[in-house]
């Protein structure tokens, strides 16, 4: 940036007869791809930058394709994960159960866990101010899977990956399920798990906790997907069309 700038006024500061006209050009940042296309990010909200993927506020990329797993895809997801080795299961079952962030996954320690509460203690990375917790509940298997994986230091991270090498592995498990497309991310599984909580009618507080957002608006995006509720008033809708009555064999056999 300094060194664009420098040779931006030099270019301002010739005389106008010597001016070659040329303002220089910022190099363009190259661009980011999900695992679900092949290649790693570098970070969480490098997802969020490339091309489809800009608006992090909308549960949909720019050509309407849907940014979260679904529940049969959620359920997918789970059931793949049991194939690999039992920290990259735990890794998975973290993700769909809890809806955290990868790089709070990976900063869980075995302090971190409560296996008389059946609570995780999880960091959220999020927030401006460090050293701000949140506990999730999670399911007892779970717990007993997290803990096989803990080694002897209580203060030193569960999984032991960098970033990349956990994306990598959680895409293989995406790839082995069959699940492709931009929902086919760690974030798309933390869309899916605040989906699914509001879909069961968990209170939208309660999941803004569990995601751990400062702002209520940012969980209410997931009040906006069609969930079985919606379904049903439409269906009243439905109920009285003639284009939904099955078609009578008999009465064409008369025609």
């Amino acid at each position: 940036m300094i060194k664009y700038l420098k040779e931006l006024l030099l270019v301002i500061a010739q005389p106008p007869g010597r001016r070659s006209g040329a303002i220089p050009q910022r190099a363009e940042n190259p661009p980011r791809h999900s695992c679900a296309y092949g290649s790693k990010p570098v970070s969480e909200s490098a997802t969020e930058a490339q091309d489809g993927h800009s608006d992090p506020a909308s549960l949909f990329d720019y050509h309407g394709r849907r940014k979260y797993l679904n529940a049969e895809e959620r359920e997918r997801f789970a059931d793949a994960a049991a194939a690999f080795g039992i920290k990259i299961e735990a890794l998975c079952l973290l993700l769909h159960f809890t809806g955290c962030r990868i790089s709070e996954a990976l900063a869980l320690c075995p302090v971190h866990l409560d296996p008389a509460e059946n609570i995780v203690i999880l960091q959220t990375l999020k927030q401006r101010k460090r050293g701000v917790f949140r506990t999730v509940p999670v399911p007892s298997a779970l717990m007993c899977k997290l803990q096989a994986c803990c080694g002897d230091e209580d203060n030193a991270p569960i999984f032991g990956w960098h970033r990349s090498t956990a994306w990598e592995k959680v895409c293989a498990v995406f790839e082995r399920a069959g699940i492709s497309g931009p929902q086919a991310t760690p974030r798309g599984a933390r869309h899916g798990f605040g989906i699914a909580g509001v879909s069961v009618g968990i209170p939208i507080t309660l999941v803004q906790r569990w995601l751990g957002h400062s702002r209520l608006e940012t969980t209410s995006i997931y009040l906006a997907i069609t969930g079985p509720e919606e379904r049903d008033y439409a269906a009243k809708l439905w109920r009285k069309s003639d284009l939904l009555t099955p078609p009578n064999p008999a009465r064409k056999e008369a025609a």
